[in-house]
Protein backbone atom coordinates (compact mmCIF):
# COMPACT_ATOMS: atom_id res chain seq x y z
CA UNK A 1 0.00 0.00 0.00
CA UNK A 2 2.43 2.61 -1.16
CA UNK A 3 1.02 6.13 -1.31
CA UNK A 4 2.66 9.44 -2.12
CA UNK A 5 3.54 11.89 0.64
CA UNK A 6 1.22 14.44 -1.02
CA UNK A 7 -1.64 11.96 -0.96
CA UNK A 8 -1.10 11.21 2.71
CA UNK A 9 -0.98 14.94 3.54
CA UNK A 10 -4.28 15.43 1.73
CA UNK A 11 -5.72 12.58 3.74
CA UNK A 12 -4.56 14.12 6.99
CA UNK A 13 -6.17 17.42 6.03
CA UNK A 14 -9.55 16.16 4.86
CA UNK A 15 -9.87 12.79 6.50
CA UNK A 16 -8.52 12.86 10.04
CA UNK A 17 -11.49 10.68 10.21
CA UNK A 18 -13.61 10.17 13.28
CA UNK A 19 -16.67 8.65 11.69
CA UNK A 20 -19.98 9.30 13.39
CA UNK A 21 -22.80 6.82 13.55
CA UNK A 22 -26.10 5.84 15.07
CA UNK A 23 -26.43 2.28 16.35
CA UNK A 24 -29.85 0.78 15.81
CA UNK A 25 -31.12 -2.54 17.23
CA UNK A 26 -28.85 -5.46 17.96
CA UNK A 27 -31.54 -7.95 18.84
CA UNK A 28 -33.80 -7.70 15.81
CA UNK A 29 -33.48 -7.46 12.05
CA UNK A 30 -33.07 -4.04 10.48
CA UNK A 31 -33.52 -2.29 7.19
CA UNK A 32 -30.19 -0.56 7.77
CA UNK A 33 -26.69 -1.69 6.73
CA UNK A 34 -25.12 -4.13 9.16
CA UNK A 35 -21.67 -4.51 10.66
CA UNK A 36 -21.27 -7.92 12.27
CA UNK A 37 -19.00 -10.71 13.48
CA UNK A 38 -18.86 -13.75 11.19
CA UNK A 39 -19.35 -16.53 11.94
CA UNK A 40 -21.77 -15.27 14.60
CA UNK A 41 -20.91 -18.20 16.90
CA UNK A 42 -17.62 -20.08 17.16
CA UNK A 43 -18.08 -23.40 18.90
CA UNK A 44 -15.26 -25.42 20.40
CA UNK A 45 -11.54 -24.93 20.48
CA UNK A 46 -8.96 -26.53 22.77
CA UNK A 47 -6.56 -24.47 24.83
CA UNK A 48 -3.80 -23.23 22.53
CA UNK A 49 -5.92 -23.53 19.39
CA UNK A 50 -5.86 -20.58 16.96
CA UNK A 51 -8.95 -19.50 15.03
CA UNK A 52 -10.10 -16.49 13.00
CA UNK A 53 -13.28 -14.43 12.78
CA UNK A 54 -14.23 -11.74 10.29
CA UNK A 55 -15.80 -8.36 10.90
CA UNK A 56 -18.03 -7.76 7.90
CA UNK A 57 -20.36 -5.11 6.52
CA UNK A 58 -23.58 -5.95 4.65
CA UNK A 59 -25.81 -3.98 2.27
CA UNK A 60 -23.98 -0.66 2.67
CA UNK A 61 -24.09 2.20 0.16
CA UNK A 62 -21.35 4.82 -0.39
CA UNK A 63 -19.07 3.63 2.43
CA UNK A 64 -16.08 5.94 2.65
CA UNK A 65 -14.64 4.62 5.88
CA UNK A 66 -15.31 2.36 8.85
CA UNK A 67 -14.19 2.10 12.46
CA UNK A 68 -14.97 -0.37 15.24
CA UNK A 69 -13.88 -1.69 18.59
CA UNK A 70 -14.26 -5.33 19.60
CA UNK A 71 -14.20 -6.49 23.20
CA UNK A 72 -13.57 -10.02 24.51
CA UNK A 73 -12.90 -11.90 27.74
CA UNK A 74 -9.13 -12.13 28.22
CA UNK A 75 -9.47 -15.11 30.55
CA UNK A 76 -10.77 -17.13 27.58
CA UNK A 77 -9.16 -15.59 24.47
CA UNK A 78 -6.09 -13.66 23.39
CA UNK A 79 -6.21 -11.51 20.25
CA UNK A 80 -2.97 -11.87 18.34
CA UNK A 81 -3.43 -10.18 14.96
CA UNK A 82 -5.69 -7.91 12.84
CA UNK A 83 -5.51 -8.27 9.05
CA UNK A 84 -7.06 -5.99 6.44
CA UNK A 85 -10.10 -7.68 4.86
CA UNK A 86 -9.78 -6.24 1.35
CA UNK A 87 -12.95 -4.13 1.23
CA UNK A 88 -11.23 -1.29 -0.72
CA UNK A 89 -8.82 -3.45 -2.67
CA UNK A 90 -5.33 -1.95 -2.65
CA UNK A 91 -6.55 1.67 -2.46
CA UNK A 92 -7.15 2.24 1.23
CA UNK A 93 -5.66 4.02 4.18
CA UNK A 94 -5.15 2.40 7.57
CA UNK A 95 -5.85 4.83 10.42
CA UNK A 96 -5.93 2.59 13.50
CA UNK A 97 -4.94 -1.02 14.09
CA UNK A 98 -4.23 -1.79 17.75
CA UNK A 99 -4.77 -4.60 20.26
CA UNK A 100 -5.02 -4.06 24.03
CA UNK A 101 -5.01 -7.62 25.27
CA UNK A 102 -4.51 -6.56 28.87
CA UNK A 103 -7.96 -4.94 28.88
CA UNK A 104 -9.53 -7.19 26.26
CA UNK A 105 -10.29 -4.97 23.27
CA UNK A 106 -9.00 -4.09 19.84
CA UNK A 107 -9.50 -0.99 17.69
CA UNK A 108 -9.51 -0.80 13.91
CA UNK A 109 -10.23 1.98 11.41
CA UNK A 110 -9.76 2.25 7.64
CA UNK A 111 -10.99 4.46 4.81
CA UNK A 112 -10.83 4.56 1.03
CA UNK A 113 -7.84 6.43 -0.32
CA UNK A 114 -8.61 10.02 -1.33
CA UNK A 115 -10.05 10.15 -4.85
CA UNK A 116 -10.80 6.43 -4.99
CA UNK A 117 -14.37 5.08 -5.25
CA UNK A 118 -16.41 4.43 -2.11
CA UNK A 119 -17.70 0.91 -1.41
CA UNK A 120 -21.19 -0.47 -2.09
CA UNK A 121 -22.43 -3.90 -1.07
CA UNK A 122 -21.09 -6.49 1.40
CA UNK A 123 -17.48 -7.36 2.22
CA UNK A 124 -14.96 -8.25 4.91
CA UNK A 125 -13.52 -5.26 6.76
CA UNK A 126 -10.95 -7.10 8.85
CA UNK A 127 -9.90 -10.62 9.90
CA UNK A 128 -8.98 -11.11 13.55
CA UNK A 129 -6.88 -13.98 14.88
CA UNK A 130 -7.53 -15.33 18.40
CA UNK A 131 -5.81 -17.94 20.54
CA UNK A 132 -7.82 -19.97 23.07
CA UNK A 133 -6.29 -19.55 26.53
CA UNK A 134 -8.89 -21.17 28.81
CA UNK A 135 -12.20 -23.02 28.73
CA UNK A 136 -15.18 -20.71 28.87
CA UNK A 137 -17.34 -18.42 26.81
CA UNK A 138 -17.32 -14.77 25.77
CA UNK A 139 -19.35 -12.34 23.73
CA UNK A 140 -17.31 -10.78 20.92
CA UNK A 141 -18.67 -7.29 21.50
CA UNK A 142 -18.72 -4.91 18.55
CA UNK A 143 -19.03 -1.40 19.98
CA UNK A 144 -18.34 2.20 19.03
CA UNK A 145 -18.98 1.11 15.45
CA UNK A 146 -18.80 4.00 12.99
CA UNK A 147 -19.62 4.06 9.30
CA UNK A 148 -19.06 7.20 7.24
CA UNK A 149 -19.94 8.03 3.65
CA UNK A 150 -17.67 9.52 0.97
CA UNK A 151 -18.43 13.23 1.45
CA UNK A 152 -15.90 15.54 3.10
CA UNK A 153 -16.22 15.60 6.03
CA UNK A 154 -17.90 12.17 6.13
CA UNK A 155 -21.53 11.98 7.24
CA UNK A 156 -22.65 9.11 9.46
CA UNK A 157 -24.39 6.07 8.03
CA UNK A 158 -27.11 4.67 10.29
CA UNK A 159 -26.52 0.97 10.78
CA UNK A 160 -27.01 -2.13 12.91
CA UNK A 161 -24.20 -3.79 14.90
CA UNK A 162 -24.34 -7.54 15.59
CA UNK A 163 -21.93 -9.20 18.02
CA UNK A 164 -20.38 -12.66 17.93
CA UNK A 165 -20.02 -15.37 20.57
CA UNK A 166 -17.31 -17.92 21.46
CA UNK A 167 -17.56 -20.94 23.75
CA UNK A 168 -15.63 -24.15 24.28
CA UNK A 169 -17.45 -25.55 27.31
CA UNK A 170 -21.10 -26.14 28.23
CA UNK A 171 -22.97 -22.89 28.82
CA UNK A 172 -26.42 -21.42 29.48
CA UNK A 173 -28.13 -19.56 26.64
CA UNK A 174 -31.82 -18.85 26.19
CA UNK A 175 -32.68 -16.79 23.11
CA UNK A 176 -35.94 -14.94 22.46
CA UNK A 177 -36.23 -15.36 18.70
CA UNK A 178 -39.64 -13.92 17.79
CA UNK A 179 -42.58 -11.89 19.13
CA UNK A 180 -45.83 -12.05 17.12
CA UNK A 181 -48.93 -10.05 18.04
CA UNK A 182 -52.48 -10.47 16.80
CA UNK A 183 -54.33 -8.37 15.88
CA UNK A 184 -52.15 -5.46 14.82
CA UNK A 185 -54.96 -3.00 15.63
CA UNK A 186 -57.41 -3.32 18.52
CA UNK A 187 -59.94 -1.19 20.35
CA UNK A 188 -59.32 -0.51 24.03
CA UNK A 189 -60.89 -3.37 25.98
CA UNK A 190 -60.19 -6.03 23.38
CA UNK A 191 -57.71 -8.91 23.84
CA UNK A 192 -54.38 -8.92 21.97
CA UNK A 193 -52.58 -12.27 21.72
CA UNK A 194 -48.77 -12.19 21.93
CA UNK A 195 -46.84 -15.34 21.03
CA UNK A 196 -43.20 -15.45 22.10
CA UNK A 197 -40.78 -17.97 20.62
CA UNK A 198 -37.80 -18.97 22.77
CA UNK A 199 -34.96 -21.34 21.97
CA UNK A 200 -32.45 -23.09 24.20
CA UNK A 201 -29.17 -22.46 22.40
CA UNK A 202 -27.05 -23.62 25.33
CA UNK A 203 -25.97 -27.02 26.56
CA UNK A 204 -28.20 -27.47 29.62
CA UNK A 205 -31.92 -27.98 30.16
CA UNK A 206 -33.28 -24.68 31.45
CA UNK A 207 -36.18 -23.48 33.59
CA UNK A 208 -36.73 -19.76 33.27
CA UNK A 209 -39.32 -16.98 32.94
CA UNK A 210 -40.28 -14.74 30.04
CA UNK A 211 -41.84 -11.28 30.41
CA UNK A 212 -43.77 -9.43 27.71
CA UNK A 213 -43.91 -5.63 27.63
CA UNK A 214 -46.01 -3.08 25.76
CA UNK A 215 -44.09 0.19 25.44
CA UNK A 216 -45.87 3.28 24.19
CA UNK A 217 -43.70 5.18 21.73
CA UNK A 218 -41.28 6.90 21.95
CA UNK A 219 -38.98 4.67 23.96
CA UNK A 220 -35.22 4.44 24.56
CA UNK A 221 -32.80 1.57 24.23
CA UNK A 222 -30.47 0.79 27.13
CA UNK A 223 -26.99 -0.50 26.35
CA UNK A 224 -24.18 -1.78 28.52
CA UNK A 225 -20.78 -0.01 28.49
CA UNK A 226 -19.81 -1.98 25.38
CA UNK A 227 -22.86 -0.74 23.51
CA UNK A 228 -24.83 -4.00 23.73
CA UNK A 229 -28.61 -3.61 23.83
CA UNK A 230 -29.76 -4.92 27.21
CA UNK A 231 -33.15 -3.32 27.85
CA UNK A 232 -35.76 -0.79 26.79
CA UNK A 233 -36.92 2.14 28.92
CA UNK A 234 -39.86 4.46 28.51
CA UNK A 235 -41.22 7.38 30.47
CA UNK A 236 -42.81 6.55 33.83
CA UNK A 237 -46.33 5.28 33.27
CA UNK A 238 -45.72 4.50 29.59
CA UNK A 239 -44.66 0.86 29.97
CA UNK A 240 -47.12 -1.94 30.55
CA UNK A 241 -46.05 -5.38 31.77
CA UNK A 242 -48.36 -7.69 29.88
CA UNK A 243 -47.34 -10.71 31.92
CA UNK A 244 -44.64 -13.14 33.00
CA UNK A 245 -44.74 -16.89 32.37
CA UNK A 246 -42.45 -19.76 33.30
CA UNK A 247 -40.90 -22.24 30.89
CA UNK A 248 -39.95 -25.51 32.56
CA UNK A 249 -37.15 -27.86 31.52
CA UNK A 250 -36.57 -26.66 27.98
CA UNK A 251 -33.91 -29.09 26.75
CA UNK A 252 -30.81 -28.07 24.82
CA UNK A 253 -31.59 -27.33 21.18
CA UNK A 254 -35.36 -27.17 21.73
CA UNK A 255 -37.74 -24.35 20.82
CA UNK A 256 -41.12 -23.50 22.31
CA UNK A 257 -43.78 -20.81 22.00
CA UNK A 258 -45.26 -19.06 25.03
CA UNK A 259 -48.64 -17.39 24.56
CA UNK A 260 -49.78 -14.23 26.40
CA UNK A 261 -53.18 -12.49 26.41
CA UNK A 262 -53.06 -8.71 26.79
CA UNK A 263 -56.31 -7.29 28.18
CA UNK A 264 -56.32 -3.70 26.88
CA UNK A 265 -59.15 -2.48 29.12
CA UNK A 266 -58.34 1.09 30.27
CA UNK A 267 -55.27 1.18 28.01
CA UNK A 268 -55.08 4.61 26.42
CA UNK A 269 -55.01 4.85 22.66
CA UNK A 270 -51.63 4.94 20.94
CA UNK A 271 -48.94 2.78 19.33
CA UNK A 272 -47.40 0.14 21.58
CA UNK A 273 -44.23 -1.75 20.70
CA UNK A 274 -44.34 -5.33 21.92
CA UNK A 275 -41.17 -6.86 23.30
CA UNK A 276 -40.21 -9.99 25.23
CA UNK A 277 -37.27 -10.71 27.49
CA UNK A 278 -35.84 -13.90 28.94
CA UNK A 279 -35.16 -13.43 32.66
CA UNK A 280 -32.51 -16.16 32.78
CA UNK A 281 -29.09 -14.79 33.66
CA UNK A 282 -27.17 -16.71 31.01
CA UNK A 283 -23.78 -16.58 29.33
CA UNK A 284 -24.90 -14.98 26.05
CA UNK A 285 -26.94 -11.85 26.72
CA UNK A 286 -27.12 -10.77 23.05
CA UNK A 287 -30.36 -12.60 22.39
CA UNK A 288 -32.28 -12.27 25.66
CA UNK A 289 -34.45 -9.41 24.38
CA UNK A 290 -36.52 -9.30 21.21
CA UNK A 291 -38.38 -6.18 20.08
CA UNK A 292 -41.38 -7.00 17.95
CA UNK A 293 -44.00 -5.15 15.98
CA UNK A 294 -46.40 -2.40 17.00
CA UNK A 295 -50.00 -2.77 18.21
CA UNK A 296 -52.25 0.22 17.60
CA UNK A 297 -54.81 0.71 20.38
CA UNK A 298 -57.91 2.69 19.36
CA UNK A 299 -60.62 4.20 21.58
CA UNK A 300 -63.22 1.67 22.73
CA UNK A 301 -66.44 1.23 20.78
CA UNK A 302 -68.44 2.04 23.96
CA UNK A 303 -67.19 4.64 26.40
CA UNK A 304 -68.14 7.01 29.21
CA UNK A 305 -67.22 10.60 28.38
CA UNK A 306 -68.67 13.86 29.69
CA UNK A 307 -67.23 17.23 28.75
CA UNK A 308 -67.50 20.98 29.31
CA UNK A 309 -67.69 22.37 25.79
CA UNK A 310 -67.96 26.14 26.38
CA UNK A 311 -67.87 28.85 29.05
CA UNK A 312 -68.94 32.47 28.53
CA UNK A 313 -69.31 35.48 30.88
CA UNK A 314 -71.82 38.34 30.69
CA UNK A 315 -69.23 41.03 31.33
CA UNK A 316 -65.46 41.39 31.43
CA UNK A 317 -65.46 44.00 34.24
CA UNK A 318 -67.55 44.33 37.38
CA UNK A 319 -67.55 46.54 40.47
CA UNK A 320 -67.19 44.81 43.84
CA UNK A 321 -70.69 43.82 44.90
CA UNK A 322 -71.93 43.45 41.36
CA UNK A 323 -72.86 40.17 39.70
CA UNK A 324 -71.62 38.28 36.63
CA UNK A 325 -73.61 35.68 34.74
CA UNK A 326 -71.57 32.63 33.70
CA UNK A 327 -73.00 30.35 31.01
CA UNK A 328 -71.65 26.80 30.84
CA UNK A 329 -72.30 24.25 28.08
CA UNK A 330 -71.83 20.55 28.86
CA UNK A 331 -72.18 17.47 26.69
CA UNK A 332 -72.42 13.71 27.11
CA UNK A 333 -70.01 12.52 24.41
CA UNK A 334 -70.17 8.86 25.42
CA UNK A 335 -72.50 5.96 24.74
CA UNK A 336 -74.26 5.82 28.12
CA UNK A 337 -76.74 8.05 29.97
CA UNK A 338 -74.89 9.94 32.69
CA UNK A 339 -75.73 11.96 35.84
CA UNK A 340 -73.05 14.33 37.06
CA UNK A 341 -72.28 17.65 38.81
CA UNK A 342 -71.03 20.87 37.21
CA UNK A 343 -69.04 23.52 39.11
CA UNK A 344 -68.01 27.07 38.19
CA UNK A 345 -64.92 28.79 39.58
CA UNK A 346 -63.20 32.15 39.62
CA UNK A 347 -59.53 31.28 39.80
CA UNK A 348 -59.49 28.23 42.08
CA UNK A 349 -62.36 29.47 44.23
CA UNK A 350 -65.73 27.74 43.87
CA UNK A 351 -68.64 29.93 42.83
CA UNK A 352 -71.31 27.22 43.03
CA UNK A 353 -72.16 23.67 41.94
CA UNK A 354 -75.19 22.41 40.12
CA UNK A 355 -75.83 18.79 41.04
CA UNK A 356 -77.39 15.76 39.37
CA UNK A 357 -77.34 17.01 35.78
CA UNK A 358 -78.80 14.13 33.74
CA UNK A 359 -77.92 13.77 30.07
CA UNK A 360 -78.66 10.99 27.64
CA UNK A 361 -75.79 9.84 25.42
CA UNK A 362 -75.00 12.31 22.65
CA UNK A 363 -76.99 15.21 24.18
CA UNK A 364 -75.96 18.54 25.67
CA UNK A 365 -77.35 21.33 27.85
CA UNK A 366 -76.54 24.86 28.99
CA UNK A 367 -76.35 25.93 32.64
CA UNK A 368 -76.31 29.43 34.15
CA UNK A 369 -74.32 30.45 37.24
CA UNK A 370 -74.53 33.84 39.00
CA UNK A 371 -71.34 35.10 40.58
CA UNK A 372 -71.96 37.58 43.41
CA UNK A 373 -68.73 39.55 43.79
CA UNK A 374 -69.55 40.88 47.25
CA UNK A 375 -66.46 40.40 49.46
CA UNK A 376 -64.35 39.47 46.41
CA UNK A 377 -60.96 41.20 46.37
CA UNK A 378 -60.09 43.47 43.48
CA UNK A 379 -58.21 41.74 40.69
CA UNK A 380 -58.48 39.83 37.47
CA UNK A 381 -59.82 36.27 37.72
CA UNK A 382 -59.84 33.35 35.28
CA UNK A 383 -63.25 31.77 34.87
CA UNK A 384 -63.59 28.02 34.45
CA UNK A 385 -66.12 25.21 34.69
CA UNK A 386 -65.45 21.63 35.64
CA UNK A 387 -67.18 18.25 35.54
CA UNK A 388 -65.80 15.44 37.73
CA UNK A 389 -65.04 12.24 35.75
CA UNK A 390 -67.96 9.84 35.69
CA UNK A 391 -67.60 6.19 36.61
CA UNK A 392 -65.77 4.36 33.84
CA UNK A 393 -64.40 7.47 32.13
CA UNK A 394 -60.96 6.71 30.70
CA UNK A 395 -57.92 8.84 31.39
CA UNK A 396 -57.67 9.77 27.73
CA UNK A 397 -61.20 11.25 27.87
CA UNK A 398 -60.72 13.39 30.98
CA UNK A 399 -58.89 16.26 29.30
CA UNK A 400 -62.15 17.94 28.25
CA UNK A 401 -63.72 17.77 31.73
CA UNK A 402 -62.39 21.28 32.44
CA UNK A 403 -62.93 24.37 30.29
CA UNK A 404 -61.23 27.73 30.92
CA UNK A 405 -62.43 30.83 29.10
CA UNK A 406 -61.30 34.41 29.53
CA UNK A 407 -61.09 36.61 32.60
CA UNK A 408 -63.25 39.00 34.63
CA UNK A 409 -61.75 42.05 36.33
CA UNK A 410 -63.27 42.99 39.70
CA UNK A 411 -62.90 46.71 40.42
CA UNK A 412 -63.28 48.70 43.69
CA UNK A 413 -66.43 50.72 44.51
CA UNK A 414 -66.70 54.15 42.80
CA UNK A 415 -64.99 57.03 44.69
CA UNK A 416 -66.62 60.48 45.35
CA UNK A 417 -67.03 62.74 42.37
CA UNK A 418 -65.37 66.00 43.49
CA UNK A 419 -66.79 68.02 40.60
CA UNK A 420 -70.33 67.22 41.70
CA UNK A 421 -69.52 68.11 45.29
CA UNK A 422 -67.92 71.43 44.28
CA UNK A 423 -70.88 72.27 42.06
CA UNK A 424 -73.30 71.43 44.85
CA UNK A 425 -71.32 73.63 47.24
CA UNK A 426 -71.45 76.57 44.86
CA UNK A 427 -75.21 76.17 44.47
CA UNK A 428 -75.66 76.10 48.23
CA UNK A 429 -73.54 79.23 48.64
CA UNK A 430 -75.54 81.05 45.96
CA UNK A 431 -78.85 80.08 47.53
CA UNK A 432 -77.64 81.09 51.00
CA UNK A 433 -76.41 84.42 49.63
CA UNK A 434 -79.73 85.04 47.94
CA UNK A 435 -81.58 84.38 51.18
CA UNK A 436 -79.33 86.74 53.13
CA UNK A 437 -79.83 89.50 50.56
CA UNK A 438 -83.57 88.98 50.67
CA UNK A 439 -83.72 89.43 54.46
CA UNK A 440 -81.41 92.45 54.33
CA UNK A 441 -83.69 94.17 51.81
CA UNK A 442 -86.78 93.12 53.74
CA UNK A 443 -85.50 94.70 56.98
CA UNK A 444 -84.64 97.90 55.21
Amino acid sequence: MKKSLLGICVLLLVGGITFSSVIVLRATSSVYPTISVYPPTHKGGNIGEVFKINVTVQEVIDLGGVEFKLGYNTSVLTATQIDYGGIYGDSYYLWISSINDAEGWLHYSISRYFGEPSFNGSAVIATITFEVTQSGSTVLDLYETKLGNSVVPPAPIIHTAIDGFFFNEPFDDIAVTDVIRSPAKAKSGEIVTVNVTVANEGNYSETFSVTVYADIEPYDYVRDPAGLLVDVTVAVGDEIIVGTKAVNNLVSGATTTVSFSWNTTDVQEGNYTMSAKSLLSDDDTRNNLFIGAVVEIEPPALLHDVAVTNVTVSRAEVTVGGSVTITVSVKNKGNFSETFDVSAYYGNTLISTKTSIALANGTDTTLTFTWDTTNVSEGTYTIKAQVPPVVGEREANKADNTYIDGTVTVQGTAGPNMIIYVAAGIVIIIVAAAIVLYFVKFRK
